[in-house]
């Protein structure tokens, strides 16, 4: 039976570079993934935030290529800010950053397991997390 997960940020690109920092555990399902044997749902603050950071580098024209590569995998859904993430965003207190609060409150709405290495996150209790 294949899990559903919410990547953060890091997780994500860490991965797509192949950078040692991911957490192994991270590091095992989101191969899984792609392989199609997990599912992982991006929230589109997370693709955001990647073109926030390549930009940032210097290489803001990678930004389409990641954008395209997450679309066209089928084991990996980009998943937009909805009503309902909104309606539990005021339940999630206590995260320091909005950006957080949404990618929580998107794992939280879909039960899903949240890869991240966020440690405030983490230790805050409102989700499984994984690194």
């Amino acid at each position: 039976m294949r899990g559903l997960y919410v990547v953060d940020t890091h997780a994500l690109i860490w991965h797509l570079t192949g950078d040692p920092r991911l957490g192994r555990n991270a590091r095992s399902i989101l191969e899984r993934a792609d392989r199609c044997k997990e599912v992982v749902l991006v929230p589109s603050i997370v693709l955001a935030e990647c073109l926030y950071l390549l930009e940032k580098k210097g290489r803001g024209s990678l930004f389409l290529d990641l954008l395209n590569a997450v679309e066209a995998h089928p084991a990996y859904d980009i998943y937009p800010l909805t009503a309902a993430v909104l309606r539990e965003m005021p339940n999630i207190v206590g995260l320091a950053e909005l950006h957080d609060r949404i990618i929580v409150a998107t794992a939280k709405v879909n039960n899903a397991v949240l890869i991240t290495k966020d440690e405030e996150i983490r230790r805050s209790g409102y989700i499984p997390t994984i690194w």
